[in-house]
Parts: structure tokens; C-alpha cells; sequence
């Protein structure tokens, strides 16, 4: 990746440049009995698959805190049940999308 990509990522996740490269391209290996720490560089495929999965991770945390404050700011308008098997006051949210309705409780 480019100097600007690690530079613009580094910055929207709060970190340094080098510790964001570490992240997705060191595995840091401690053996049973030692305290040292052994860094070991990973090759490209490996590398993508730490970026695909802290990708995925921070998707899954926007989306989790999108759905709370969509549920704090529907459950300040009202504590109606849409639902007789959902207990009155618990935060929902439906979600209609390419593949169909999906009910996202928390």
C-alpha cells in the first residue's frame, strides 16, 4: 500500500503508522516458558487476511452502535410493542434489505 493509504488509515483508526502496520503484518510469537516475544513478518495472503478481518470487526461495531442509537431514538418517541412476543420496551430494529426483512434485536 501507498505511504497516503497507511497515513489515512492510520489517522481514521487512531494509530501510528507503525503500529498500524504491525498490526496487520507481524504475528508476535511467545513461546511455552519464555517471556521473549518474537516478531514474525507475514506474507501478503496473511496480511489480507488480518485487514479483511479487523475490516469486518469494525463493520460489526458501527453497525452494532447504528442500531443503539437508532433504538435510543425510537424508544424516546415511544414503548409501544409491535410485537406481543417481544417484551414491551426492548430496543429493535428492522432492516429491509436485497435479501429480505431482518429484525435486529439488542
Amino acid at each position: 500500500a501507498s505511504s497516503k493509504a497507511w497515513s489515512w488509515a492510520s489517522k481514521l483508526l487512531g494509530l501510528s503508522k507503525n503500529a498500524l502496520k504491525d498490526l496487520l503484518c507481524v504475528q508476535k510469537q511467545r513461546f511455552p516458558g519464555s517471556e521473549e516475544v518474537i516478531p514474525k513478518r507475514l506474507n501478503s495472503h496473511k496480511a489480507s487476511v488480518n485487514r479483511d478481518s479487523i475490516a469486518k470487526d469494525l463493520y460489526v461495531e458501527v453497525f452494532n452502535w447504528l442500531i443503539k442509537k437508532i433504538n435510543a431514538s425510537i424508544n424516546s418517541f415511544t414503548k409501544v410493542s409491535e410485537s406481543k412476543m417481544r417484551v414491551e420496551g426492548t430496543p429493535s430494529v428492522g432492516v429491509l434489505d436485497i435479501f429480505g426483512f431482518e429484525s435486529f434485536d439488542r
